[in-house]
């Protein structure tokens, strides 16, 4: 073999030791440098990729483009991939499908599965309901070509997403898409690297490869490896497990510390029933002592405060007929939990602390309280798994109004 110009059966015979077969689905990374001087190194990467697998095979590529963080319009025809020269050939190829939801970590897909792995819509990239846990799901192998564990290996974010790795944070991107000609504004989230640390996925990944389960060769001065991603995710879901921070880099200076949150302890727990009564006498036969009431009249709401020995526990009744929480009474009577309040220091630093995280307020605004000097404010429940979250402030400031008008 001549190492620097390895041909296409060559290539193909790689991939064949390295345990690609038949029906498979293979989602394939490369770096095509390292195939050196190879005559048409995409249309024969290609040719040795659709061969490997047969008609029963699907191969999926990532299609990376991050113009739609940067305030452009994602097209799912037609926003380029930025992964590289075989990534734009294969997304441009008239039997390939594409993903669109989240915009950024696009993957392309062709072959019997590619319809089922495409078709996934997903706020953020690496979620549970994402092409990569689909693939997962659907027992796929990780090719690298020509390239490492760090730049090759997306389902390293995936994991991190999975343990939410406390070296990042959440990030809201909205913008327009793109779709069969219709563009619609859609929001998305991105689980993004604080800006002050390092990542090295490297040394795991050689840590991976020297456990048995990785299937390397070498094609003129070329490494192929491949390995199952349900391997990978059993050999390597326990360290992040018994180590959330694995894989920083050495002296990154963010060294994975959470960021501060401006929650000091939850104030209290918030219920609302058609059957307050009930629940109320419920309450007086613990007994838990009823410590104060209030009005809020800009929701049209009547609170009670028990003391619940360890928590609060807000009793919240409408105040009158088409008030915030009088149908939300009505339709869930055997739900009485409502909502969650966390006390906070500052409210403007804990609305900027939640927003950078993705967690929007839910209407803009912020509203009196029923104590005495307390403005409250709800995040949407749209991000947080259909939880209302209260915050609650008692330090009598003057706050801004986040968007809306009171």
């Amino acid at each position: 073999m001549n190492a620097l110009r390895p041909t296409r059966e060559q290539l193909l015979q790689g991939l064949r030791e390295v345990g690609l077969a038949e029906g498979d689905i293979v989602y394939v990374a490369s770096s095509l440098a390292a195939l050196g001087l190879m005559a048409d190194p995409v249309q024969d990467v290609l040719w040795a990729l659709r061969a490997a697998v047969g008609a029963r095979g699907t191969l999926v590529i990532p299609a990376f483009n991050f113009d739609f963080c940067k305030g452009q319009a994602f097209d799912c025809e037609r926003t380029q991939s930025n992964a590289g020269v075989l990534s734009e050939t294969f997304r441009q190829l008239p039997d390939t499908r594409r993903t669109w939801s989240p915009p950024f970590h696009t993957v392309t897909a062709s072959g019997p599965h590619a319809k089922e792995i495409t078709s996934v819509e997903s706020l953020t990239s690496f979620g549970p309901d994402s092409a990569f846990q689909r693939l997962y799901d659907l027992g796929a192998k990780q090719l690298l070509i020509g390239c490492g564990y760090h730049e090759g290996v997306a389902h390293f974010h995936w994991l991190e997403e999975i343990h939410e790795v406390p070296y990042r944070h959440w990030k809201r991107f909205e913008g327009e898409v793109v779709r069969n000609g219709e563009r619609q504004r859609r929001t998305f989230f991105m689980f993004a690297r604080n800006p002050d640390c390092k990542l090295d996925a490297e040394p795991p990944g050689l840590e991976f490869e020297a456990s048995g389960s990785v299937r390397q060769t070498e094609v003129g001065l070329c490494r192929l490896r491949a390995f199952g991603l349900r391997e990978f995710r059993d050999f390597m879901a326990p360290r992040f497990t018994a180590n959330p921070r694995l894989l920083l880099a050495r002296g990154s200076s963010s060294a994975g510390s959470a960021p501060s949150s401006p929650v000091k302890r939850i104030d209290h727990i918030g219920i609302v029933s058609r059957y307050s009564g009930r629940i109320r006498d419920f309450f007086q036969t613990l007994p838990l002592r009823l410590t104060g009431e209030g009005i809020v009249s800009e929701i049209g709401v009547n609170c009670q405060y028990f003391d619940g020995l360890n928590v609060m526990l807000e009793m919240v009744e409408p105040a009158h007929e088409g008030s915030r929480v009088w149908a939300h009474a009505r339709r869930n009577p055997a739900c009485p939990l409502h909502h969650i309040a966390f006390e906070v220091d500052d409210m403007d630093d804990a609305v900027t602390f939640f927003k950078t995280r993705g967690y929007e307020p839910m209407d803009g605004n912020h509203y009196f309280g029923p104590k005495r000097h307390q403005r409250v404010l709800f995040l949407s429940p749209v991000q947080t798994g259909g939880l209302l979250v209260e915050l609650v402030c008692d330090d009598g400031k003057d706050f801004q109004i986040y968007g809306g008008s009171k």
